[in-house]
C-alpha cells in the first residue's frame, strides 16, 4: 500500500460495517483506471467515490478532456486536495453527495468505474433492494 495513503481518513470499523467503506488499493485502481481508458476521453462516474482512488489513477494516465462526476453519503471522506491516493473534490464537476442507489441518475456518462461499497444485504432498506 502506497505511504502516502496516510493523507486518506482511513474508515473505521464502524463505517464499514454500515456504510460498506473499503478504499480501492492503488494498484487495483490503477489497472481499472487503465481498462478504462479505452473508454475515454468523457464523462466518468464513481457511484461511490470516496476519497477518489479511482480517479487518481485515471487523472494520472494525462488524458485530456475528462469530465468526473461522483456520488458518496459520506462527505468527511471526500477528499481537499489532489495526491498519489486521491482526487480533489473540488474537481469533480457533478459531486451529489447522497447514495447513488437512491437517487434517479439522469445524467449520460461514457464509462463507470467503481468499487461499490462492501454493505451486508440485510443493511439495506428492502424496497430500494426491489428497485
Amino acid at each position: 500500500m502506497s505511504k502516502n495513503l496516510k493523507n486518506v481518513i482511513t474508515p473505521t470499523i464502524s463505517d464499514v460495517r454500515t456504510k460498506g467503506q473499503v478504499w480501492t488499493p492503488r494498484w487495483v485502481a490503477d489497472g481499472m483506471a487503465e481498462y478504462l481508458s479505452l473508454s475515454l476521453p468523457g464523462k466518468v462516474l464513481d457511484p461511490a467515490v470516496g476519497p477518489g482512488a479511482l480517479f487518481a489513477s485515471i487523472r494520472d494516465l494525462n488524458l485530456s478532456d475528462i469530465e468526473y462526476s461522483a456520488y458518496e453519503i459520506d462527505r468527511s471522506v471526500l477528499a481537499n486536495h489532489h495526491s498519489p491516493d486521491s482526487f480533489s473534490s473540488a474537481q469533480i464537476k457533478n459531486l451529489v453527495c447522497r447514495s447513488f442507489l437512491t437517487e434517479s441518475n439522469e445524467n449520460l456518462v461514457d464509462a463507470v468505474i467503481a468499487n461499490p461499497p462492501y454493505l451486508r444485504h440485510h443493511l439495506i432498506d428492502a424496497e430500494l433492494k426491489k428497485r
